[in-house]
């Protein structure tokens, strides 16, 4: 079973976050752009900073007004700097949460891509890839 919820503690406020696809509506509300450049780590690990901010406005609203919310985006940049082994472990249960897929079955698909001389887009919308999922 793949984890869709985790919560971290960010200056001393404990916050859940939940990785499902209402993200992407926090995401577009809060004028946030999801886009995973794989070629550049800063990008994507900035993108996935922003990913955690919006998973935390999607549980914080599903009891809470968004204006009571008590943190930041740029608080979540500072923990996934600030905590890297931590941010790192997030990151993978995120791409898990939204892909439905295990790391182990991911990689297995991207390796297959490699083998098979396919070429993906270095640059896409994670949006996109949620909606071509479906």
């Amino acid at each position: 079973m793949i984890r869709v919820s985790k919560s971290i503690t960010i200056n001393g406020v404990e916050v859940t976050m939940l990785f499902t696809p209402r993200l992407f509506v926090m995401a577009e509300e809060k004028g946030i752009k999801l886009v995973v450049n794989t070629a550049d780590v800063m990008q994507t690990m900035a993108a996935y900073a922003d990913m955690c901010y919006c998973a935390a406005l999607n549980y914080w609203t599903m009891d809470n007004d968004v204006n009571d919310f008590r943190l930041s985006r740029a608080d979540f940049h500072v923990w996934s700097a600030s905590n890297q082994e931590e941010f790192g472990k997030t990151m993978t249960m995120a791409a898990e949460a939204i892909t439905g897929k295990t790391m182990k079955e991911l990689v297995k698909e991207q390796q297959a891509v490699k083998e098979s001389g396919e070429v993906k887009k270095k640059k896409s919308s994670l949006i996109m890839r949620l909606l071509r999922r479906s």
